[in-house]
């Protein structure tokens, strides 16, 4: 279950409520939404790191080269007319934190609506989620409530507010992802289950069919039937028919 949190926002503290199964599905949309418009963001991060680092550099002497292992061709170096120690520069890449504001602000431009929307649905309250949805207003609600909460906020708070939401959002979406997993085990489960083979022996009703069985013998010591022979007559004469002297 995931850890109850809290965002300031404009001196205000609001409570971030967990996520419904309804609230889950909408924060799956607006995550969708802000991962297409990411793309766009890390391609100008990319361009902004490559026209960083074709024009800062940082000055190497040999020495330090060879301390830190580097494999360097030696043509790369420069020797100062003065004799001193030659030297390499190398291009650098921008600080974490250029980075991040950099993403930030192209972020921020391309996604602010969604985001707006996304601090809204993780503060608003179930029932008055609800009311929206029956009003059929979720969308422009939301909107609302994030552009008010957007205006408020100072950058301080919305980089803190945007880190708690994405944490909030991150652990719901990993609790679904684990419930998933146990339905996909109980269903793998069930379908790995023996099936039991069906009946095919014949089932004989008890009740209204009359079931006819051969007659048994009246004596199972009777005599054999005569056979022809002297002084025995033939068992196959017709009745009414006079056997022969």
């Amino acid at each position: 279950m995931a850890e109850v949190r809290s965002i300031h926002i404009g001196g205000v503290d609001y409570e971030v409520h967990p996520f419904g199964a309804y609230k889950g599905l909408l924060a799956g949309e607006i995550v969708s939404t802000v991962t297409e418009e990411a793309r766009e963001v890390y391609e100008k991060l990319s361009e902004y790191e490559r026209e960083y680092r074709s024009s800062h550099f940082a000055r190497y002497p040999l020495s330090s080269v060879r301390m830190r292992g580097w494999t360097i061709p030696d043509e790369n170096f420069t020797t100062p007319d003065d004799d001193a120690e030659p030297y390499v520069d190398l291009p650098v890449s921008p600080s974490e934190e250029e980075r991040f504001l950099v993403a930030f602000k192209h972020g921020f431009s391309l996604a602010r609506v969604e985001l707006g929307k996304l601090i809204a649905l993780c503060v608003v309250t179930d029932e008055n989620l609800l009311a929206w949805e029956e009003a059929d207003t979720v969308d422009k609600e939301l909107g609302d409530l994030g552009k008010t909460l957007l205006t408020k906020a100072r950058i301080g708070d919305l980089v803190k507010t945007l880190g708690t939401v994405v944490g909030q959002v991150q652990d719901e979406l990993t609790a679904v992802e684990e419930d998933m997993g146990k339905l996909r085990s109980a269903i793998s489960q069930i379908r790995r289950k023996p099936q039991t083979p069906p009946d095919t022996r014949r089932t004989v009703p008890l009740v209204g069919t009359a079931i006819s069985k051969p007659e048994s013998p009246t004596s199972p010591t009777s005599s054999p039937t005569p056979t022809d022979g002297p002084g025995s007559t033939s068992s196959l004469v017709p009745d009414g028919v006079a056997s022969p002297a």
